[in-house]
């Protein structure tokens, strides 16, 4: 079985999709049964939808809606340097 730390290290870069089939469905079950990891996951997910927003941007950001995605950019990656 995996441990959490295993887990956030692959699902955060490339190299779960170049893991071995094993490796991975011991990742898949691993988030199965772990929320924390599973809430990371999610993280993550957001954070490089907001990024991917974000750099598509030429313009300071003008709706509520941008600058609450610019917040939450910050918040996660406060909670990274920790």
């Amino acid at each position: 079985m995996l441990r959490c730390r295993d887990v956030v290290e692959l699902i955060g870069t490339d190299a779960l999709a170049a893991a071995p089939l094993r490796q991975r469905l011991a990742v898949r079950l691993h988030l199965g049964m772990c929320e924390h990891c599973r809430a990371y996951g999610r993280s993550l997910r957001r954070l490089a939808e907001s990024a991917r927003a974000l750099a598509g941007m030429d313009a300071p950001p003008e709706t509520a809606r941008e600058r609450e995605m610019i917040r939450e950019v910050r918040r996660a990656a406060e909670t990274w340097d920790r």
